[in-house]
């Protein structure tokens, strides 16, 4: 009898865990792979996952004379502190990671998302 109780909780487990993860939208899952990365992430990673989270595609500048950027920024955020610069082609500094994780928990706060 055990054997069975085990075996039926197990499938029940199953099957509550799936709902879970069906009714979780595609961003937050994102959010949360993103997060479990090692440190290395890439620019084009970023702009996915802000492209996910509705952040405007902002303007191309160049920073430190030579290397390109993109100004990105969320409507409900308008605030200058939440203005994110996202070197092109690049390995991420760790910090500006931290900031883009920062903003999007914000919005995610602001827009009453579990994260």
């Amino acid at each position: 009898m055990p054997d069975e109780m085990t075996w039926l909780r197990g499938l029940w487990g199953r099957l509550v865990g799936a709902k879970v993860t069906a009714q979780v939208p595609e961003s937050v899952l994102r959010f949360r792979d993103f997060c479990g990365q090692p440190e290395h992430r890439t620019s084009a990673e970023l702009h996915e996952l802000l492209d996910l989270w509705g952040f405007e595609q902002g303007t191309e500048i160049v920073v430190f004379l030579v290397r390109r950027a993109r100004v990105r920024w969320h409507k409900e955020l308008p605030e200058a502190e939440w203005v994110l610069v996202v070197e092109e082609a690049q390995v991420l500094h760790p910090d500006r990671v931290d900031r883009a994780l920062q903003a999007i928990a914000r919005l995610a706060q602001i827009q009453n998302i579990q994260l």
